[in-house]
């Protein structure tokens, strides 16, 4: 028969099993790890950069991407997939961009041969300047979503650190663009953003206050209105607040 254990005995061996207990992992840690495997889900999906060495971090709901991506446009896909992962808040790219090591002038050539695929791109008859690996869009255009088009194509050369919109694409009167907005991103719209979004428009310039459901919305908010004739720029103000399950509007 085994001899009993005394009171205190007991008392300090669960006390040092206390100890040697690992600490129990807080509620937002939790969640910022699940947001990292989905972050990590997305882009292996990613036919453009599934294979690329990117690592993703995130805290507090924030995904930040390091690695190395051989042009813009594989920069922005990333992006876009961390973006799309549920839990999403905010995304910043750190990502390294090719290694810098070409000239200007063959970059430049080579993002107008780019453009020349792209028949609607091509019948705008789009410009381009690069200067120090910053690519410069410029031109009138009949159709405002021509713009991501050109931006795509020159994204895609490498040696392309930035692009930068200065396409004209009209004028209207701030009255007509605001109900062009709303028209295209408010509650009756087929392609609304899921969130609370208020619309400001003055001297073309349109701001966007209020909430998005996902951080992918707040980015499509801003395409979409972009997209619009007569457009100068956008001021993004939309803060990230998920929608509750029941209320999200699925954007597949």
């Amino acid at each position: 028969m085994r001899a009993p254990i005394s009171s205190a005995l007991l008392a300090a061996a669960l006390l040092a099993a206390a100890a040697l207990a690992p600490a129990p992992t807080p509620a937002s840690a939790k969640g910022d790890s699940a947001l990292v495997r989905a972050v990590e889900d997305q882009l292996r999906l990613s036919p453009v950069v599934g294979r690329l060495p990117i690592d993703a971090a995130a805290k507090d709901g924030k995904v930040v991407l390091t690695g190395r991506v051989d042009t813009l446009y594989e920069a922005w896909e990333a992006v876009d997939r961390a973006g799309g992962a549920r839990g999403a808040l905010d995304v910043e790219s750190r990502l390294a961009i090719g290694d810098g090591a070409r000239r200007d002038a063959s970059v430049e050539s080579d993002v107008r041969r780019k453009l020349s695929d792209f028949p609607d791109v091509a019948a705008a008859g789009v410009a381009v300047a690069v200067q120090g690996g910053v690519a410069t869009l410029t031109g009138t255009l009949r159709d405002a979503r021509v713009r991501f088009q050109a931006a795509d194509a020159a994204a895609r050369v490498q040696g392309v650190r930035e692009v930068v919109d200065r396409f004209d694409t009209g004028e209207r009167d701030d009255g007509e663009l605001l109900a062009a907005v709303e028209g295209t991103i408010g509650r009756r719209s087929l392609s609304r953003v899921s969130g609370d979004v208020r619309v400001r428009v003055e001297g073309g310039v349109v701001t966007l206050e209020g909430t998005a459901s996902r951080f992918s919305e707040k980015r499509r908010a801003r395409e979409l209105v972009l997209g619009i004739n007569g457009v100068k720029g956008v001021v993004d103000l939309l803060a990230v607040s998920p929608a509750s399950p029941d209320l999200e509007i699925p954007l597949r």
